[in-house]
């Protein structure tokens, strides 16, 4: 659902990119909604929620396609689109690892067309790449071994601090 979204919030923000900079803005903008996704469930029952429409999947897709390619923020909208689902943690864990793999495809056409990738950039990714496989094969290891409830509840809170860093990084961006 999200991924068709994808396509055109990345579109979008490619034409906008080389006119504006608003990538503050949309660090906070993100960052709030995020916000108010954790407490509005800390707040409310917890409960899972019904799937929600594919119309609301696409919207959150074109959401996660533009912060995604202007400030990188495109965890807000998948997360407040996948997490009150409360799916499997096993296929919450892939849905999210498939998405952003594709996601980051999608982006690559437009970063290249506005040079946003540097060789100096390049090679800092290579030598951090053991780094991530490792931390990839950790991540398994703890979510197979971390009970669903936990792992939900650990993964609000890091949510709230991935919100509270946005709303920083955009604060500090727009002053």
């Amino acid at each position: 659902m999200l991924l068709p979204g994808v396509l055109v919030g990345v579109g979008f923000a490619w034409l906008i990119v080389a006119r504006v900079t608003i990538e503050s803005h949309i660090r906070i903008v993100v960052g709030m909604v995020v916000l108010v996704l954790v407490i509005e469930h800390w707040i409310g029952s917890g409960a899972p929620r019904p799937r929600p429409s594919a119309a609301l999947g696409v919207v959150s897709g074109v959401a996660a396609g533009f912060a995604g390619l202007l400030a990188n923020a495109a965890s807000g909208p998948f997360l407040t689109y996948v997490l009150p689902q409360r799916l499997e943690k096993e296929v919450f864990v892939g849905t999210t690892a498939i998405f952003f793999a594709a996601t980051d495809i999608i982006k690559v056409p437009p970063l290249v067309l506005t040079q946003q990738f540097s060789s100096s950039g390049l090679m800092r990714s290579a030598l951090l790449l053991p780094l991530a496989i490792m931390t990839n094969f950790l991540g398994i290891w703890l979510v197979r071994r971390t009970s669903t409830h936990l792992f939900y509840r650990v993964a609000y809170w890091l949510v709230f601090g991935v919100a509270l860093a946005l709303i920083w990084q955009g604060m500090t961006g727009v002053t």
